[in-house]
């Protein structure tokens, strides 16, 4: 991506420089997990209106069970530290860039 934005614009933060216009930026990757969690702490998690809230608490749940469960099964897990990394990046890179 940042050698099509160099070919095509010339600048290699071509994409960041546009997404400052709306006011996008490096942020906490878990501030939307916490914002969740007191979203949910105030109202009820049966409303609608709450729904994205219990989603991002419970794939952040996910995410840490699994997590664990790597760590503990360092071992006997077949799973590499390059995908242990990639699910990480998948998982935070969305919310670092959330406004």
């Amino acid at each position: 991506m940042v050698a099509a934005d160099i070919v095509e614009t010339g600048r290699a933060n071509a994409y960041l420089l546009v997404q400052a216009k709306y006011g996008h930026g490096i942020h906490d990757p878990f501030g939307p997990v916490v914002n969740a969690f007191h979203t949910v702490a105030r109202a009820s998690p049966f409303a609608v209106a709450t729904a994205p809230a219990v989603q991002t608490l419970l794939v952040a749940l996910l995410a840490r069970c699994v997590l664990v469960e790597l760590a503990v099964h360092r071992r006997s897990a077949t799973c590499t530290t390059g995908s242990r990394r990639l699910a990480s990046v998948t998982w935070l890179v969305p919310h670092m860039e959330a406004t």
